[in-house]
């Protein structure tokens, strides 16, 4: 229980960039359930995309912090929706590759013309450098968390 002088509002970067991350969370949830496309579904069709064509279960698992049987089942979901397709690998055919569907592609274009609209949604009203100073405060703020993280001692 926090007390009394623990801040839960105000001038808490953290608070305030959960606050704006659930936000973002919820419009594109919104704008993507209108595309048949959960935020998780659009996390895999993304990841498979950045991949290019080379990626395997695993490196999906690995980028999206993930375990390897919630990827198998994601796949499962998304291949029987015919949004993805797995291809032996040409050097390994152990290996399975991922890959877009055309209509997984197409999919995966709308998700991204929503990113767009909740980009616009998010700026609106903002002058051009409040936003460049704004994105260098997060990227800062993402190196700090980046080094504490890795030098947190592990349980």
């Amino acid at each position: 229980m926090p007390s009394d002088s623990t801040p839960l509002v105000g001038n808490s970067l953290v608070t305030q960039t959960t606050v704006v991350s659930d936000l973002i969370a919820s419009f594109l949830g919104q704008r993507l359930g209108k595309h048949s496309l959960s935020p998780a579904l659009f996390d895999l069709l993304s990841t498979v995309y950045t991949l290019k064509d080379r990626g395997s279960q695993v490196e999906v698992a690995e980028r999206l912090g993930i375990s390897a049987a919630s990827t198998s089942e994601a796949v499962r979901l998304a291949s029987n929706k015919g949004l993805l397709e797995q291809v032996a690998d040409g050097t390994d055919k152990r290996r399975k590759r991922l890959l877009l569907t055309p209509k997984g592609k197409q999919k995966l274009q709308s998700a991204l013309e929503e990113l767009q609209a909740a980009d616009q949604a998010l700026l609106e009203g903002l002058r051009a450098e409040e936003v460049e100073a704004a994105i260098s405060v997060l990227r800062k703020a993402e190196q700090n968390l980046v080094r504490a993280v890795r030098s947190a001692p592990s349980e």
